[in-house]
C-alpha cells in the first residue's frame, strides 16, 4: 500500500470539499443578505 499516494488524494479530496462547501455558504449567505434586505 502507497501512503504518501493516499495522502495526497485523500487532501486534494479535502481542499475540494472546503471549496465547494465555502462557496456554498457564500451563496446562502447572499440569499440570505438579499431576503434581509426585502424586508
Amino acid at each position: 500500500m502507497r501512503l504518501r499516494e493516499g495522502v495526497e488524494v485523500w487532501q486534494r479530496m479535502g481542499a475540494l470539499w472546503a471549496m465547494t462547501t465555502m462557496e456554498n455558504e457564500q451563496k446562502q449567505m447572499e440569499r440570505w443578505a438579499v431576503r434581509w434586505a426585502e424586508q
